[in-house]
C-alpha cells in the first residue's frame, strides 16, 4: 500500500491539485497479474469476502469455460499468505463499467455462480 501526497498545484493539462491523500493499494493488482497466465480463465478478479479466523479474505471470481482448479491451487500457494484466495467462484462474466471497462468488485457478489471451490 502507498499513500499518495499531492501539492495544491496544477498540471501541465490544467488540472487542479487538490492536496488531498489517497491509498493505492496493491494486493487486487498483485494478485491478478501472478494469476493472468492460467490457461482457460478468460477474465478474473479478486475480491473480499468476511472471513471466519479474520476480517477478510480473498475470493478469487473467474470466467472460464473449465474451471482449472489444479493450477490456480499451484499459483495460488506462491502468493504471500494475505494475498492468497480462500476460495474460487466460477461466473459467467465479470460486471465492468461500461465508460472504462473496469471491474466493478462490488457487484462480484451478485453474480449467478456457476461453481464454488474452498481452496483452504
Amino acid at each position: 500500500m502507498s499513500y499518495l501526497h499531492t501539492s495544491g498545484t496544477t498540471d501541465a493539462d490544467g488540472w487542479f491539485d487538490t492536496g488531498d491523500i489517497g491509498r493505492a493499494d496493491g494486493p487486487d493488482p498483485f494478485v491478478e497479474n501472478h494469476l493472468a497466465d492460467i490457461s482457460g480463465i478468460a477474465d478474473h478478479a479478486p475480491w473480499k469476502r468476511r472471513g471466519e479466523l479474520v476480517d477478510e479474505e480473498v475470493v478469487l471470481y473467474v470466467v472460464a469455460d473449465s474451471l482449472p482448479l489444479e493450477e490456480i491451487k499451484q499459483r495460488v500457494v506462491e502468493l504471500p499468505a494475505f494475498m492468497r484466495p480462500a476460495a474460487v467462484v466460477q461466473i459467467a462474466a465479470l460486471p465492468r463499467d461500461a465508460a472504462a471497462g473496469k471491474v466493478q468488485r462490488r457487484l462480484l457478489t451478485e453474480q449467478p455462480v456457476l461453481s464454488w471451490s474452498e481452496l483452504g
